[in-house]
């Protein structure tokens, strides 16, 4: 049986790929969705200072989420700055 502290942790990042678009969002608009989750933004932190994390995807990462966000006209850049 697993430890209470081992059933506590999140899997990986790559189960949760939404986390990645959060660089981005908070670019354009920082709307506050982690504020009141200390442990989701440590544990978010953690992972994106991982080397496997950061070179899972390319350089323009943003550059070509922002561009899909411009196409579908969505509507987090209406409350934010272009970035």
């Amino acid at each position: 049986m697993a430890s209470h502290s081992a059933a506590l942790m999140p899997p990986p990042l790559s189960s949760h790929p939404i986390f990645r678009y959060f660089d981005t969002f908070v670019a354009i608009a920082d709307l506050g969705a982690f504020a009141a989750t200390p442990r989701v933004r440590s544990w978010r932190a953690a992972l994106m200072a991982q080397k496997s994390v950061q070179e899972a995807v390319g350089p323009d990462y943003s550059e070509v989420l922002y561009a899909f966000l411009v196409r579908h006209d969505a509507y987090l850049l209406k409350l934010g700055r272009p970035i």
